[in-house]
């Protein structure tokens, strides 16, 4: 499936499992492509104006509006889910072997927990704590990030 986000007179616009996003402008025109080294199936987030997702190649990267990777950091195994973040900027992110990562808005782990199973659903802040289902059979609520 695609996926598209409509941010002022720009589009972005891939298809997931693929190795590249498009920025497509009102005209149609692909104003740029960026490679990156797997298959992406986590949905893109529109953070700060950027492009965050994770990626197959055990990446999380942040994009900016001309596509140029501002930062990618590594989550030791593939990450599937989407990522999301807290009203101060926190994001939160998944690898499908069961770690949560909590990174800065500047790409650094700030913190890490492990749940007993895979994830391939995403982690969502709840306030100051972060829900994510696992392949358990159980759905965690973490705090103390």
């Amino acid at each position: 499936s695609n996926f598209f986000y409509k941010v002022a007179d720009l589009n972005y616009l891939g298809p997931a499992g693929l190795r590249f996003f498009f920025l497509v402008s009102a005209s149609g025109k692909i104003e740029w492509k960026l490679t990156v080294g797997a298959p992406i199936y986590s949905s893109p987030v529109l953070y700060d104006q950027n492009i965050l997702f994770g990626c197959h190649d055990c990446h999380v990267y942040l994009v900016n509006p001309s596509g140029v990777v501002v930062w990618k950091v590594l989550m030791d195994k593939p990450v599937f889910s989407s990522l999301d973040y807290s009203y101060n900027g926190l994001i939160s992110c998944a690898n499908i072997e069961g770690s949560i990562f909590i990174l800065n808005s500047g790409g650094e782990i700030v913190s890490r927990k492990q749940v007993p199973g895979h994830v391939f659903s995403s982690p969502i802040y709840f306030d100051t704590k972060i829900i994510v289902g696992c392949r358990d059979n159980y759905l965690y609520c973490l705090k103390g990030l």
